[in-house]
């Protein structure tokens, strides 16, 4: 629970108590009485293997890779997904009562983010009220906080859903507060991913869960009150900041004028546009992770000479085709996937879909939080379903 508790805590205020909880829970997988054990667990399940199969497939090009010094970065943000699956996998979390408790500490944290949040925008309105995102935790990375916190809701809903006989009434109250705090808070901060999202993960519950349970008329009530609640949030700074915005570009783009314009919706398509572009060139290898950068600066001032950004692909496929080439990417599609090849609740796939848009719209697994923020959430499902270690 204490490595928990500095991973998340980590990740939202401090990288350096990130990598320590991540040290604390790996030194308790190597417990030379449980090492051989844990081990065989890791060795024998399929999701840790093609987190293995991932890491190797960007490892492995450096082969063709002449800037080892990138590449050799690259390796170090994703050796997460050799580290993590093993230690996670290790840790005593199949029990019903230490995952309600690593569940409230993660929201707890989260929540707290959000205070955090809130206090620096009321001490300083001021670019809150002329459209700009709200500073916040995780060193201003407002894309992944907002993306936790719709997983921290999944997280919620699972409580209120699954366990709603267990709890106390104070706890139904605080969940249902929490959930309804974050939905707040990722209109307020307007980032496209949050949105994406949280909106993604409405309507998946709406029709796979609500409209089956709660019946027709109740599901349309909820799906009325999630539409005031958007046509309230258009009156937000950041939110019709956004939405003026991303109609201008739309524009921009139909009229062939938008590589000077500029802006995030229009530097993704010209991002996704290089992207491809490389793919032709090089379909089987990639251009190795190591010289995706240079490779796409080329690119951009070869193709698209008046543009004024030099994005990456944002988005984790196309990103990872043109890095390793399509066949070894597969690894990425059979990442993303794989939780989904064995029988799961509908949280499992919520978080599958929540990682999905992600993925769609951000070059998620470039970075340190968004690798966290990927493997936690969906380590979770897949570590309370493990066994205890037998006995002697």
């Amino acid at each position: 629970m204490l490595s928990v508790f500095l991973m998340v805590f980590g990740f939202l205020f401090n990288r350096v108590v990130l990598s320590i909880g991540m040290i604390i829970l790996l030194l308790h997988a190597l417990d030379p009485k449980k090492v051989k054990y844990n081990l065989h667990i890791f060795k024998n399940n399929g999701y840790a293997l093609v987190c293995c199969l991932f890491f190797f497939s960007f490892f492995i090009s450096g082969l063709w890779s002449a800037d080892k010094n990138a590449w050799w970065h690259d390796v170090q943000v994703k050796l997460p997904f050799v580290l993590l699956p093993f230690s996670m996998l290790s840790a005593v979390l199949y029990t019903e009562q230490m995952k309600k408790r690593i569940i409230y500490i993660v929201l707890s944290l989260l929540w707290l983010g959000i205070l955090y949040s809130l206090v620096l925008t009321v001490n300083d309105p001021s670019s809150f009220f002329a459209g700009r995102h709200m500073a916040g935790p995780v060193t201003g990375d407002y894309l992944r906080f907002t993306l936790a916190l719709v997983l921290g809701i999944n997280l919620a809903l699972y409580l209120l859903i699954k366990k709603k006989r267990e709890l106390a009434r104070v706890e139904i109250y605080i969940l249902v507060f929490g959930i309804l705090l974050s939905v707040i808070y990722i209109h307020l901060q307007a980032a496209k991913l949050g949105l994406l999202a949280y909106y993604a993960l409405f309507f998946y519950y709406l029709v796979f869960y609500f409209f089956k349970r709660a019946g027709f008329l109740k599901s349309i009530a909820l799906l009325i009150a999630t539409g005031i609640i958007f046509v309230l949030a258009l009156q937000l700074p950041a939110f019709n900041y956004q939405v003026e915005r991303a109609q201008k570009e739309k524009a921009s783009l139909v009229s062939n004028g938008a590589e000077e314009l500029g802006g995030s919706f229009t530097a993704r398509v010209y991002s996704y546009k290089a992207g491809f572009n490389l793919i032709k060139a090089y379909p089987l290898l990639g251009v190795g992770s190591g010289d995706l950068v240079l490779e796409m600066k080329n690119v951009y001032k070869r193709v698209f000479p008046k543009t004024n950004y030099e994005l990456v692909p944002h988005n984790q496929f196309i990103f990872s085709m043109v890095a390793i080439g399509i066949p070894l990417s597969l690894s990425f599609w059979l990442l993303i996937l794989f939780p989904l090849f064995k029988r799961v609740e509908v949280f499992e796939v919520a978080t599958v879909l929540t990682m999905l848009c992600g993925t769609m719209v951000e070059a998620m697994l470039q970075v340190q939080f968004g690798v966290f923020v990927y493997l936690f959430f969906t380590l979770f499902w897949i570590a309370t379903k493990q066994k205890p270690q037998p006995a002697g």
